[in-house]
C-alpha cells in the first residue's frame, strides 16, 4: 500500500483489523508515485483538523476484485457526507498538484469492514454489517504506508 489512510474507532466495537490493517478510511492511494516521506509531510500539512473529527457510515456494498491470483470480496461501509473527505482529498489535491494527482486513485470513501474468500461468506457478513448500520466512528489518527 502507498497513501494516506484515516484510522477510525467506532462506539460500538464492530470494526476490526482487516488483512492487519486497522479500520481505515483511504483519503488517497498512489501506488507507491510518491515518497513515504513526502506523503508524511503532506498529511501533516494538510490534515491537521481530521484528528477526532467524526464520520457516519450508513451503507455497505460487496467490492470483488482478483489479488494474488485469487478472488477476494471485501465488505465495505461507505461514508454517509463523503464531501467531508472530499475536502480534505481538496487540500491534498492542492499540494500535490495536477501531474502528480492523475497518478492518484481516489475512489468512494469506506472503511473495508471484512474480507472474504468466497462469495456466499461475503453476502453473510454483508448483511451482519447492513444490520449495524448506521455506524458512527471518530478519526483518530493519520498513518502513511
Amino acid at each position: 500500500m502507498s497513501g494516506i489512510f484515516v484510522v477510525v474507532k467506532d462506539e460500538k466495537g464492530v470494526l476490526h483489523e482487516v488483512a492487519g490493517d486497522a479500520p481505515h478510511v483511504t483519503f488517497v492511494y498512489t501506488g507507491g508515485a510518491v515518497s513515504k516521506k513526502s506523503l508524511q509531510l503532506l498529511a501533516s500539512r494538510v490534515l491537521d483538523d481530521v484528528v477526532f473529527s467524526e464520520m457516519v457510515l450508513d451503507r455497505a456494498e460487496l467490492s470483488s476484485f482478483e489479488k494474488d491470483g485469487a478472488m477476494r470480496h471485501d465488505v465495505l461501509l461507505l461514508v454517509r457526507a463523503p464531501a467531508l473527505v472530499d475536502a480534505w482529498r481538496e487540500k491534498i489535491r492542492r499540494v500535490f498538484g495536477p501531474d502528480l494527482w492523475q497518478k492518484c486513485y481516489v475512489r468512494e470513501p469506506h472503511v473495508t469492514a471484512a474480507a472474504c474468500d468466497t462469495a456466499e461468506d461475503a453476502a453473510a457478513r454483508l448483511a451482519e454489517f447492513k444490520a449495524l448500520l448506521p455506524l458512527r466512528v471518530r478519526c483518530v489518527g493519520v498513518t502513511v504506508d
